[in-house]
């Protein structure tokens, strides 16, 4: 009978403890880029998620974005039109487990002044440059990512003590018809904000431990006073 009382008492410090600690924290970092352009592909570096904090529960990364300035089209030894115009951006992860190319949803037509998606004529020998949203930023939809339940090697790739890279690069480009052309996208610039996130249920400090057993120390006693 002691034994039993006992054991429901423990049991009972021990849920109670459980739950004090089953909550789920989190940690977010974030890494601004700015100027990218064709020429112009910066590094960004994500700090691994250390396993020593808990168990980890979800990798989420979330990006906002916008296209600014302009662009231009020279024609060649012959007349050009220029029929549509496109842009994305995208992060490439280091490594051989990652996620590697990782792309924004696509730019098309891109608006800009003059139009250049209604066939816009460039003479041979003449170029004409393309102002984007009549000046103003060019927001690109959010890229939002579930990378916990997309891959076990996602797990992995995020875990440890060190870090990861990701290279971010812009993908502008023109359709056109009739002769050769040269695109100059590097006063196209992409600029915008990517956070990594990563949730975890914190490990139980030493400190917690050594009050789980004082709380069964103190339901011994209990127990034993009762007895007496």
């Amino acid at each position: 009978m002691k034994l039993n009382k006992i054991l429901i008492l423990s049991a009972l410090y021990l849920s109670a403890f459980s739950g004090a600690h089953a909550a789920v924290l989190s940690i977010s970092q974030t890494n601004n880029f700015a100027d990218v352009t064709a020429a112009n592909s910066p590094t960004l570096t994500w700090q691994q998620f250390n396993p020593s904090l808990g168990t980890l529960t979800g990798i989420n990364f979330s990006v906002s974005g916008y296209l600014s300035g302009s662009f231009n089209v020279a024609a060649g030894a012959s007349n050009v039109q220029v029929q549509d115009s496109s842009s994305r951006y995208r992060f490439s992860f280091d490594g051989t487990n990652g996620p590697g190319i990782v792309s924004s949803a696509i730019i098309n037509p891109i608006p800009t002044t003059p139009e250049s998606d209604i066939g816009y004529s460039i003479a041979l020998n003449t170029n004409q440059t393309f102002t984007i949203n009549n000046g103003n930023n060019l927001l690109y939809a959010p890229l939002v990512r579930d990378w916990f339940n997309s891959s076990p090697n996602f797990v992995t790739y995020f875990t440890g003590t060190g870090s990861v890279s990701s290279i971010v690069a812009q993908i502008l480009s023109v359709s056109t018809t009739g002769g050769s052309y040269t695109l100059n996208s590097d006063l196209a610039k992409t600029a915008g904000t990517a956070t990594l996130t990563y949730t975890y249920v914190p490990e139980p400090s030493s400190g917690s431990l050594i009050m789980l057993g004082i709380g069964g120390l103190v339901a011994l006693r209990r127990v034993r006073r009762k007895s007496d």
